[in-house]
């Protein structure tokens, strides 16, 4: 008998308690270029035209959504989806980013009668960032982190303050750490670095669903150009896309997982000048 799905109140439970919380979106961060020279207008660098919604919402001074930050910055992540814009209006799972093999927490606190998860990344190079989150009736349980049902990576670049593309390219050395698995619930892990894609290039990943390899699953690629590619993976959670044009891409997951709808996604940037060959 097909289990019943379990009806989700983002706004069940009683305010948010002044307390810490730790946070679970995972977002990665490449270093290739100047923000500054690729901020030429706060409304060009916002307008990602195809690319799908993310689940976090990420916000560096006037710029929001936009994968690239500079040393120095302060990055704010929220939750983005119906009902879910706040972290008071969720359960946090946990908010980590991760630099090389260094990880390190991304706790939530109250500023401003408001919950606010920041980070100002000190050092140019890559990142991984990564944010879970649940429904609001699941707070204050001893396992709260694990009740989540949104998990996302992104990939981030950091840069200098008008550093020069020339000199953020340096720090493109190969990352171990941008394949490793997270540690999220629902997650997608890439199998080669997204900073090191270029047209032409196959990207692997691998799904989990409940810490576990998710087989014979749907996974929807996301062109930068808005068309959407379903796969399903194997019976050890894997599948695979071909890079086929430079731009932003997000790789989507959806499971029904005890009664609850549950979703990953990992966004990435490939660059055109990736895309040309350059250097790596």
């Amino acid at each position: 008998m097909k289990a019943k799905r379990k009806s989700i109140n983002w706004q069940a439970d009683p305010p948010f308690a002044s307390r810490r919380f730790p946070a679970c979106v995972a977002v990665a961060v490449l270093a290739c270029g100047s923000v500054g020279e690729l901020r030429a207008t706060a409304a060009d660098a916002n307008s990602h035209a195809g690319a799908a919604r993310p689940m976090i919402h990420i916000k560096a001074g006037l710029l929001e959504n936009d994968l690239k930050v500079e040393t120095g910055e302060k990055v704010e992540f929220r939750p983005d989806a119906p009902g879910a814009t706040k972290w008071s209006e969720v359960n946090i799972g946990r908010g980590v980013v991760r630099f090389g093999s260094v990880q390190v927490a991304v706790v939530p606190r109250v500023q401003d009668g408001e919950i606010i998860a920041a980070h100002t990344f000190r050092e140019p190079g890559w990142v991984l960032a990564g944010f879970s989150w649940g429904p609001r009736s699941e707070r204050g349980k001893s396992d709260s982190w694990q009740r989540v049902t949104h998990c996302s990576k992104s990939i981030l670049e950091v840069v200098p303050p008008g550093g020069t593309r020339d000199a953020a390219r340096k720090t493109k050395t190969v990352n171990p750490a941008m394949t490793a698995k997270f540690g999220q619930k629902f997650e997608i892990v890439p199998l080669a670095p997204p900073p090191q894609l270029r047209v032409g290039s196959d990207l692997p990943v691998r799904v989990y669903s409940g810490f576990v390899p998710a087989k014979d699953s749907t996974v929807t690629f996301h062109h930068p150009n808005g068309n959407v590619e379903s796969k399903t993976t194997d019976a050890v959670g894997i599948s695979a896309v071909r890079i086929d044009q430079s731009g932003r891409w997000t790789v989507r997951f959806q499971t029904e997982h005890e009664g609850a709808t549950c979703q990953a996604e990992l966004i990435f940037e490939v660059s055109a000048d990736d895309a040309e060959g350059g250097d790596r």
